[in-house]
């Protein structure tokens, strides 16, 4: 079984935001905390690759991952 994969990318303000690459190729985002799941960009193209996306302010790439089939449980510090 294929586990997901997941790009991860920082802004220069410490947030983050990931992208997870489904089965079938395609990428997907959430937008915001409890936000709309989108296949867009920042200027509504479709997002092959997150690291040629418009990503506004998350800039820097950190890297892929795959999720493990348990899941992940992702925490930030208080």
């Amino acid at each position: 079984k294929d586990a997901p994969v997941i790009a991860a990318f920082l802004s220069i303000d410490d947030d983050y935001h990931f992208y997870r690459q489904h089965k079938d190729g395609k990428w997907s985002h959430q937008q915001g905390y409890g936000g709309v799941l989108t296949d867009r960009d920042g200027q509504d193209a479709l997002v092959e690759d997150p690291l040629y996306a418009e990503r506004g302010r998350y800039k820097d790439f950190v890297g892929y991952f795959t999720i493990p089939e348990q899941g992940l449980r992702f925490v930030t510090p208080v």
